[in-house]
C-alpha cells in the first residue's frame, strides 16, 4: 500500500435534532476498553473544534477521513460495516459499537455524525479508497464530562479484519496521538486496556514499540466488566517527537 512508518524519538524537554446528551448516552460505553485518555486541567470552557479545522489525513495508500453528513448520506457504510467488523471482539471489549445489522450500523453512524457536529468529538474512518477498514473515536472533555464526569480527552479505536496485525493502526494511531500534540496541545496520554484485549495491549504496549508505559491501575475501574480493573498506561506527548520516514 506504500504505507509509511511512523516512527517516535523522545527528546528532553448539518443542523440536527439530537441533544448532546443523547448522542453521548448512545456512545459512551466505547471509552471503557480500548481508550486512551489524555488527562487536561480543570477548565471552564473545554475546548471544542468544528468540521471547518478538522482535515483528512493522507496515509500513502490509506487515508483518515472525518465522519461528517456527507459520508453518512453519500456513502453506504452501514450496509459493508457489518460484513467486514469482528463483531464478536467489538461486543466483547467495545460494546457502544455496535455494527451487528445494517439497522444499527446506521444507527451508530447517525451518532458519530452528530457528535463532530456538535463539537463533542471526532470520528476518523480509516479508508482503503471508500471502504471503511477501521476507526479512531477522538472524544473532546465536553463529551467525556457528560459520560464520565471527566474533563478529559479519549481515544478510542478499532480495527477490521482486512487490516488486524499489519502495523497499520499503530501509525493511524500516532497519526491522531500527533494530532493531539500539535492541534490540542494535549500533555499526557492515558491508556485503559482490558486485561483481556491481547491485541490492544501488543499495540500500545509492544515490546520493539513501548509507546507507553504501565502505571498503578488503583482507582481505575471497568464498570463494563464488573470485578476487574483495567490495565492502565501512560504517554508523555510533551517528550515525544513524531517523524515521518
Amino acid at each position: 500500500m506504500g504505507l509509511f512508518d511512523f516512527f517516535l524519538k523522545k527528546h528532553t524537554k448539518s443542523n440536527t435534532n439530537a441533544n448532546s446528551q443523547d448522542v453521548v448516552d448512545s456512545t459512551h460505553k466505547m471509552n471503557t476498553n480500548n481508550s486512551i485518555c489524555a488527562k487536561i486541567e480543570e477548565c471552564d470552557s473545554p475546548l471544542s473544534f468544528s468540521l471547518s479545522n478538522v482535515k483528512s489525513i493522507d496515509m500513502g495508500g490509506l487515508k483518515l477521513v472525518p465522519y461528517d453528513a456527507y459520508w453518512y448520506f453519500s456513502v453506504p457504510d452501514a450496509t459493508v460495516l457489518n460484513l467486514l467488523a469482528n463483531t464478536d471482539k467489538l461486543k466483547e471489549f467495545m460494546p457502544g459499537v455496535d455494527f451487528s445489522t445494517e439497522e444499527k450500523a446506521k444507527k451508530a453512524l447517525e451518532g458519530y455524525m452528530f457528535r463532530t457536529e456538535q463539537g463533542l468529538g471526532i470520528t476518523y474512518v480509516i479508508r482503503n479508497q471508500n471502504i471503511p477498514v477501521g476507526m479512531i473515536f477522538v472524544n473532546t472533555p465536553k463529551y467525556n464530562k457528560i459520560a464520565l464526569n471527566l474533563n478529559i480527552w479519549t481515544v478510542d479505536f478499532f480495527a477490521m479484519k482486512s487490516i488486524e496485525h499489519k502495523k497499520i493502526m499503530f501509525n493511524c494511531l500516532c497519526q491522531i496521538l500527533s494530532v493531539m500534540k500539535s492541534d490540542f496541545n494535549v500533555p499526557k496520554v492515558y491508556a485503559l486496556v482490558n486485561k483481556a484485549n491481547i491485541d490492544c495491549l501488543k499495540l500500545i504496549h509492544h515490546p520493539q514499540y513501548p509507546l507507553f508505559e504501565e502505571i498503578d491501575n488503583t482507582g481505575f475501574k471497568d464498570k463494563d466488566h464488573p470485578g476487574e480493573s483495567p490495565r492502565v498506561f501512560v504517554l508523555n506527548l510533551a517528550t515525544m517527537n513524531f517523524i515521518h520516514e
